[in-house]
């Protein structure tokens, strides 16, 4: 496989791709809330609430420059509004109205007198037209000295809104006030065209359905996002699952169409394999029953070399019994003959157990448990040949298995282990068994310091009737090895660099792919 870049591997995903649709979502959500808040801060009442806070402030400042500006008189009267309006009291206040607000478009203004209750000193620096527009809309002086009076009464500022069909107009005054006393106002107005408040309406009914269309849209998407992911880590888990463990019952169903035929697709992956491994399984018994079969036919020489010897014994002693009438000679030669009698019971007993398929007698046990009895019941044998028989005990838990079967293959590859120490005269004679656990499999281990088999030995060893010992029959081991086999493990045997041989009987845990308390396999 090509080495990818770690953006075309997320980009590869399919959950990174739901998440990247969920983000882009998030995005599209946001966009439409803030188109949404613009929209209200352009509406009819966002614009008169923004305009009238700019023109109060307009106002405010118009009446700190006048108060600085203006001369009085000896009673403190602001000079210009003290006498009816005059071409000279205009040409006063008109430049300090055109000063204050000539950075204000679109909002005209001037001045109050208390004394005259008359207006004065009219500017509207940002009106478009070819000269200074000086006369005051006629249509709005009213409400303009209605509000200019009000502030001058109260002393304090005053305001008004004129909503039309079309226009909206705002109103603003501010108080002239020295030593207490209120000689006039400053005022100003602000004309806001095309504020229908029906299109601010339809506008602000346009977005707001934009914005739950878009709120619906993420809502939808989450929900598919959320049932999407949902059912691929449904897959996901069916697929450990089947990667686990074929017997393991089905969890979880997914929603979507495509999505279900891929996992029932799984679940008949899973059904085929547990009937393709079972098959298997079968074909790999009656292999082995064949090898064995085959085996006996290989064997068939050795078979008749065990066989008779005992006979030739059994007729040269019978020989004698009839040419004798010594009683002792006699009893001898009858007990002579018994033995041989067992030895050969004893071959046709191991060659029958070898042909015939191996019966498992499943039960769950703690091995760690077994490699401790079998030491303790052959310590007596190992202790009469001068051997060390120890068990360093590592607790693995239950497993599943034939556990007098199990006993057997053990006992045997001690017994072996023992007699290796035949003819070696160097000490100390150690056997150690040990358990060692993994979390699907146990490996029994029998150690030795012994001499140990050879290379062309230890390639043989499992062969029927091959045998190092004098008086072996040579089914031990091969027997041993079927019996692993059966249980779906392995058995080896492996040489120690320091001298001896390493046994090793691997089991798994469960050798059907089940846990059993009992039963014929």
């Amino acid at each position: 496989m090509k080495n990818r870049s770690l953006p075309t591997r997320v980009l590869r995903s399919l959950r990174s791709r739901i998440l990247l649709l969920a983000l882009l979502v998030c995005v599209l959500l946001a966009a439409a809330l803030s188109g949404f808040y613009l929209l209200l801060r352009q509406t009819q009442s966002a614009l008169i609430e923004d305009s009238g806070s700019r023109l109060a402030v307009a106002v405010n400042t118009f009446a700190a420059d006048a108060l600085n500006a203006l001369p009085t008189t000896a009673n403190g009267a602001i000079a210009p509004l003290n006498s009816p309006p005059t071409p000279e009291a205009d040409a006063i206040l008109s430049p300090i109205t055109a000063n204050a607000l000539r950075h204000e478009p679109g909002v005209e203004g001037g001045f109050y007198s208390s004394r005259t209750q008359d207006l004065s000193g009219y500017a509207f620096p940002t009106s478009e037209g070819p000269g200074p527009k000086q006369d005051i809309p006629p249509r709005e002086r009213p409400t303009i000295l209605s509000v200019a009076q009000q502030a001058t009464q109260t002393g304090k500022p005053a305001s008004f809104v004129f909503r039309g069909q079309e226009d909206v107009i705002l109103f603003q005054a501010a108080p002239l006030m020295r030593k207490g006393r209120t000689f006039g106002c400053v005022w100003a107005m602000h004309r806001i065209h095309n504020a229908n408040s029906a299109r601010d309406m339809q506008a602000l009914i346009g977005m707001s359905g934009l914005a739950l269309a878009a709120m619906a849209c993420v809502g939808i998407a989450f929900w598919i996002t959320r049932n999407v992911q949902a059912d691929v880590s449904t897959i996901q888990g069916r697929l450990e699952d089947l990667e686990r463990d074929l017997s393991e019952p089905s969890r979880g169903e997914v929603r979507a169409t495509e999505l279900e035929t891929i996992l029932h697709g799984i679940d008949r992956l899973g059904a085929s394999l547990r009937l393709k491994i079972a098959e298997e399984r079968k074909l790999v018994d009656q292999l082995h029953h064949k090898e064995r079969l085959a085996a006996l036919g290989q064997v068939a020489a050795g078979v008749a070399h065990e066989l008779r010897n005992p006979l030739a014994t059994i007729r040269l002693r019978a020989q004698m019994y009839v040419r004798t009438k010594d009683a002792e000679q006699l009893n001898r030669s009858s007990m002579l003959i018994l033995g041989e009698i067992d030895r050969l019971s004893a071959v046709l007993d191991r060659l029958l157990y070898f042909a015939k398929p191996i019966q498992l007698q499943l039960q769950g046990f703690e091995p760690d448990m077994l490699c401790g009895e079998i030491v303790s019941a052959l310590q007596p044998e190992a202790e009469r040949s001068g051997v060390e028989l120890s068990h360093r005990e590592c607790p693995c838990g239950a497993i599943t298995g034939d556990k007098l079967k199990l006993r057997q293959v053990l006992e045997n590859l001690i017994r072996n282990s023992v007699e290796s120490f035949d003819g070696m005269e160097s000490a100390p004679r150690k056997i150690v068994v040990t358990t060692v656990s993994a979390n699907d499999h146990v490996v029994l281990a029998v150690e030795d310091n012994g001499t140990g088999l050879k290379e062309d030995a230890r390639s043989r060893a499992f062969d029927p009737f091959f045998t190092t010992k004098a008086h072996g029959t040579g089914l031990g081991l091969s027997i041993a090895r079927e019996i692993a086999r059966a249980h779906r493990g392995t058995l080896e045997l492996k040489p120690i660099p320091s001298g001896g041989t390493l046994a090793k009987l691997t089991l798994p845990r469960t050798p059907d792919g089940k846990i059993s308390d009992g039963g014929t396999e």
